[in-house]
């Protein structure tokens, strides 16, 4: 059993929620506590009571404070993004950070997206080797932040590598921004009610990460503002490789230098048509790759009924957020081994930098 303090309310903090009562024999809520009172709480308290962590969503401007704040009582944070606004905020997070004994280590972000289930399949196929060194990634798929990190993952440019090969100061960045036509999109609020056309913003950037080891590495980000929630806007992920590129969820690659094969990433779900198993998401699937399964759902045997039935009804979302969590438990528990760290400092620090570039 996994237990954690909740701080906060809302949109992202439902999430929590949301794991704890769709997997109860893995995940406990110890405290619920609203993002205005924890200034007063002592977490210190909430930890001795069984809290291995604190999971931290208040708004974007408290919550680089708010983090430190817990962490100097002596308990890790699990933040949700971002780690902060602005360049500003940052320093002052990282000075509050490093002015507790081993408070880099007790932090980390809730970056979720590398953490999907199609976006961990993705990563699994490009660390296979199956289109070989990766260089250009393509990135239509979410905003900020969130799509630097997927772009950094699908490049091997972890925080190490890009400060080993000239840091952030060194990536060229280019950006242009044009107006586009589209129609009201879902939002926190709920669906649209009427037919109303709106004017949006779309962003291109083109990240040009100096050359890694002589293999070039270049991120393309292209967003429309409110694209990931509209009904009418597609999604694009695209990596280049030495020999083969993945495209959304097509595999093209020669394996030698004449034959071309193209394969695909296929989800395998639970309860569809006759089977019976349960229901929910079981597995990525690559036929390309050994293993087939480039992604499994970790909490399956979790959500087994008395009927031997699987019922792991969590979205794509949901499914990271668990997966972090579960890994922020594991992380805390062996005393801050640096290989099970879910997303640290300095990785949130980097792609906070990268934002502030576009």
């Amino acid at each position: 059993m996994i237990k954690f303090a909740l701080v906060g309310r809302g949109w992202r903090a439902d999430y929590y929620k949301n794991i704890a009562a769709l997997l109860p024999r893995v995940f406990e809520i110890t405290d619920e506590i609203d993002g205005t009172e924890a200034w007063d709480v002592d977490f210190a308290v909430l930890a001795a009571k069984g809290a291995e962590f604190a999971v931290v969503s208040v708004k974007a401007d408290v919550l680089p404070e708010l983090s430190a704040h817990i962490i100097k009582q002596g308990v890790p944070v699990l933040s949700e993004t971002p780690a902060a606004l602005d360049l500003e905020a940052l320093g002052k997070l990282e000075a509050a950070l490093a002015g507790v004994p081993q408070g880099r280590e007790m932090y980390q972000l809730a970056e979720n997206y590398p953490y999907r289930p199609d976006v961990a399949a993705r990563i699994e196929c490009i660390r296979q080797g199956l289109i070989g060194d990766p260089c250009v990634a393509t990135v239509s798929y979410t905003n900020t932040y969130h799509a630097i990190a997927i772009m950094r993952k699908l490049l091997h440019l972890d925080a190490a590598t890009v400060r080993a090969f000239g840091g952030v100061e060194n990536v060229e960045v280019t950006t242009t921004k044009f107006p586009v036509l589209g129609q009201a999109v879902y939002s926190r609020e709920g669906a649209p009610t009427k037919r109303e056309v709106t004017i949006t913003t779309e962003t291109m950037s083109v990240l040009r990460f100096p050359d890694v080891d002589g293999v070039p590495k270049t991120a393309v980000y292209n967003f429309e503002d409110n694209q990931h929630r509209a009904y009418d806007r597609t999604r694009v992920i695209e990596i280049k490789g030495e020999h083969g590129t993945i495209h959304n969820e097509t595999l093209y690659r020669q394996i030698d230098y004449k034959t071309p094969v193209e394969s695909h990433i296929l989800r395998r779900n639970i309860g569809e048509y006759d089977n019976v198993e349960g229901t929910g998401l079981y597995a990525m699937i690559a036929p390309a790759a050994n293993p087939k399964y480039v992604w499994q759902n970790p909490f399956l045997e979790a959500s087994l009924s008395e009927y031997n039935q699987m019922n792991c009804r969590l979205n794509d979302d949901e499914l990271a957020v668990a997966t972090l969590v579960k890994k922020m438990s594991e992380y805390v528990a062996s005393g801050y081994d640096e290989t099970l760290a879910p997303y640290p400092f300095e990785e949130a620090k980097i792609d906070i930098e990268l934002w502030a570039k576009l």
